[in-house]
């Protein structure tokens, strides 16, 4: 069969496995949870092709063209809530006689609403294998759930399928770079988490050489230089990290650069040394709202966030505070932000990104969240100009404000950082602060 793997139409629109968010500094990553499921595709003799129609002036148009000379039996498209209204304009210019899979978190949260809007099959589990289920039971069932129990039996991502050059994000200047995925699932239970919905609960992990297989063969093959992890629980246990370093240093691979998401424990002033000896150059931490650690079931303490970009600094590896602002405050817009920049403040951070709480449906919060909630999937984007709920103050403002407030009280930092960010990004993110800071002055007039 020949598929036909789709991306987002809005070049904006980050949408890869469960991150959803328009880019606040213009990213561009590249779909690998399409070249993972092409690769599964191919590996069972089928015909896969990758459309990213995010790089084009009419994607639209672009996508006709590709029906028309690719003839698919089916396309493939990854639809979260916030591209959901863009994911089924798609949709609806697809022909009757293609057939219409989905996977991703909004598919899985509401297959209702994907269904009467032009969906026909949803993937549920590990896409790669729900779609050679599907395709073995001859499109018997609407929706298919099967996981990997050994994720070493995934191929690798079917990189070949799109043009690596054409993708970048603020903090990697390398011209080529992946996205890997070194586990599955998390059993932790942060009301805001959309990871446990898109690959349950249950941790699954993948070997520690077949990671590095995946790390070696990207840099010969496609001269792929620097890696984003985006496991939701990098640091699981501090020996699986120590023995990831290790082979990377036992095959010399320490020249190439990597990132990665980590919880603020277990964190260890020996663990990140190594980290950094084996090519590790930054820590995306979650820091959230410190005021509601406990309601959001993050399970970490101040402490603990203070220690951890301490160790990191002292290890020489740069660090970003993901903050989260949530609707249920007892603060005023002023001392909220006032609040938030004095921790950003006090745990010295190298960059900070700020995000407005969501609560997407599958997520805890959505199912408890206690004022009506809007079914405009636009307003689903932790990046966006408008929210899904009503709240006592304008938290939208608020993440600007900590922005600008972040930046004038750490010129040095930010000038520094200039020379460490690609180019694209840096210009985008620029043009953004300068607005966010007419936006101020046009206010406090």
């Amino acid at each position: 069969m020949k598929f036909l793997l789709v991306t987002s139409q809005n070049k904006n629109l980050v949408k890869l496995w469960a991150c959803q968010e328009t880019s606040h500094i213009g990213s561009l990553l590249p779909p690998v949870d399409l070249c993972s499921i092409a690769a599964s595709l191919r590996k069972n003799e089928h015909i896969a092709k990758i459309s990213d129609l995010r790089l084009f002036k009419n994607p639209l148009s672009t996508y006709s063209e590709e029906l028309k000379s690719f003839k698919p039996d089916a396309i493939i498209i990854n639809i979260s809530t916030t591209s959901a209204n863009y994911d089924y304009e798609i949709i609806k210019n697809t022909p009757k006689t293609v057939k219409k899979i989905a996977f991703g978190t909004h598919s899985i949260a509401m297959p209702e609403d994907c269904f009467n809007n032009g969906i026909d099959y949803i993937l549920t589990g590990d896409p790669e294998v729900d779609i050679i289920d599907l395709i073995k039971n001859n499109f018997s069932s609407k929706m298919v759930s099967n996981y990997f129990k050994n994720l070493d039996e995934l191929p690798f991502p079917a990189l070949d399928l799109i043009d690596l050059e054409k993708y970048h994000t603020l903090y990697i200047k390398s011209e080529r770079f992946s996205v890997l995925l070194g586990s599955r699932g998390c059993h932790y239970s942060c009301t805001y988490c959309l990871m446990p919905e898109l690959f349950g609960n249950k941790i699954r992990l993948r070997s520690i050489n077949n990671i590095v297989d995946e790390m070696q063969l990207d840099f010969e093959k496609y001269k792929i230089t620097e890696f984003l992890f985006l496991d939701a629980t990098f640091n699981i246990n501090e020996e699986r990290i120590y023995k990831l370093c290790e082979e990377i240093l036992n095959r010399n691979l320490e020249s190439l650069k990597w990132s990665c998401n980590m919880r603020v424990t277990p964190v260890s002033e020996k663990l990140l040394r190594m980290m950094k000896k084996a090519g590790c150059t930054r820590i995306y931490y979650g820091v959230e709202d410190i005021d509601l650690l406990e309601e959001v079931r993050k399970k970490i303490t101040l402490a603990e966030i203070k220690n951890a970009f301490h160790l990191t600094k002292n290890a020489g590896i740069k660090t970003v505070a993901f903050i989260m602002l949530f609707p249920d405050t007892n603060n005023n817009e002023k001392s909220y932000v006032s609040k938030i920049v004095s921790l950003l403040k006090e745990i010295k951070t190298d960059s900070v990104q700020c995000n407005v709480a969501i609560p997407f449906p599958g997520t805890a919060m959505h199912k408890n969240f206690k004022t009506s909630l809007s079914n405009d999937w636009s307003t689903y984007d932790p990046n966006g100009e408008k929210l899904p709920y009503q709240s006592s103050i304008d938290l939208i403002k608020a993440k600007k404000d900590i922005y600008i407030n972040f930046a004038i009280l750490n010129p040095y930092i930010i000038i520094k950082t200039l020379f460490e960010v690609n180019l694209k990004d840096l210009f985008f993110m620029m043009k953004k602060f300068l607005i966010m800071l007419v936006e101020k002055f046009k206010t406090s007039s």
